[in-house]
């Protein structure tokens, strides 16, 4: 009762921008931007009959998979606390923060919507980091590798070196929010070497003990 109460609620913040697009479906334009690039520019459109209302939808979508697939999944495994919240409520609090800000800034009010992607990214990121090295090996959070799988001293180092990594990445994304300098850094090439380069040290440590 207690997990059905859970997803429930949390689906339901993912359709709160319904409201939204709602009161503000006359102000939109007839292709309406749905992406923006590092450089606060608009670079991805859709007819807003489809748009203002999709996008809520499909990050329901997308909350659904991910929390059904962890519920089931915590039956066989134990992950921190904040990673179980984090799995639950990410999607949802994207969708309650950030979809709003687009809505306004497609409306053409001056939403700030590349800061406050840049900033809950940010802030995300150094949430998740903070509690990576805190996880067990599980098949729902973390870099589910062969061989971190195979040796928990593997598991235990690459996930201490991934938190350092991403809580770093965060505080990156954090100060290029407040600063405004995010459209002058790649910030795709940022956060692929965050994502990755914990993955390389973790292939490095395995090779070096086998």
């Amino acid at each position: 009762m207690k997990t059905n109460r859970r997803i429930l609620l949390s689906s339901a913040l993912c359709l709160i921008p319904l409201a939204v697009s709602a009161l503000l479906y006359r102000k939109l334009p007839e292709q309406m931007p749905i992406h923006w690039n590092s450089c606060g520019e608009p670079d991805g459109f859709l007819p807003k009959q489809f748009g203002a209302w999709a996008i809520p939808a499909f990050l329901l979508l997308v909350h659904l998979a991910v929390s059904i697939q962890t519920e089931k999944r915590l039956q066989k495994n134990q992950i921190s606390s904040v990673s179980k919240l984090l799995c639950f409520w990410a999607v949802p609090a994207a969708s309650v923060l950030i979809v709003p800000a687009s809505l306004f800034a497609a409306a053409g009010y001056p939403a700030g919507i590349r800061q406050a992607a840049l900033a809950f990214t940010g802030v995300l990121i150094i949430i998740a980091g903070n509690h990576l090295p805190k996880n067990r090996p599980n098949s729902i959070a973390g870099y589910r590798l062969p061989w971190t799988f195979q040796d928990a001293d593997n598991w235990n180092k690459t996930h201490r070196f991934a938190g350092k990594i991403w809580v770093t990445a965060g505080f990156v994304l954090l100060f290029l929010a407040l600063t405004g300098l995010g459209r002058h850094v790649f910030l795709i090439p940022l956060s692929l070497t965050a994502l990755l380069l914990p993955a390389v040290y973790s292939f490095f440590l395995h090779h070096f003990k086998s």
